[in-house]
């Protein structure tokens, strides 16, 4: 089968928030994203802890699934228990994650947040990219792609 590789650089660290960007597997921009706080290996806080990173060999599944709260979104898991998705790397091991709309970490609750536009300066990005994503990820699917989310920690951003 072959993959689509989705790829999170993170670049912009503060006490609450980590500022990104996402490529798509084109290697073109598609969307910026935000997160809680990157922990150390092993560290995590109840829905303020941002996914970790991936390695050479690693990478996380990317799906479409269905969510009561923001319905039909794009999901992040790195195997299926029991039928339920699972993110089981870097030392810790949570439920899935949901990629959705949000302005701060407020709205994040450990999940990735997509937007069109960021704040630098106010650490905030804006104008949500949860339906673009969610459809090319099915687009993608739809074509018989494996599509996948490979997430690196960049230095941080002057």
């Amino acid at each position: 089968m072959k993959q689509a590789i989705f790829h999170v650089k993170r670049n912009h660290y503060r006490d609450k928030r980590t500022l990104g960007e996402l490529i798509n597997p084109d290697g073109e921009h598609f969307c910026y994203t935000l997160e809680d706080t990157v922990r150390a290996y092993g560290i995590k806080d109840y829905g303020n802890t941002a996914i970790a990173a991936t390695s050479e060999d690693f990478t996380y599944f990317l799906r479409v699934m269905e969510s009561p709260k923001y319905g039909r979104v794009a999901t992040i898991y790195s195997h299926l228990e029991d039928g339920q998705p699972i993110v089981s790397h870097g030392g810790i091991r949570f439920s899935f994650i949901r990629c959705h709309g949000g302005n701060s970490e407020k709205d994040s609750y450990g999940c990735l947040l997509v937007a069109k536009n960021i704040d630098i300066d106010n650490v905030r990005i804006q104008g949500s990219m949860k339906t673009d994503l969610t459809e090319e990820v099915q687009r993608l699917t739809d074509e018989g792609y494996d599509c996948r989310l490979r997430v690196t920690n960049l230095p941080q951003a002057k």
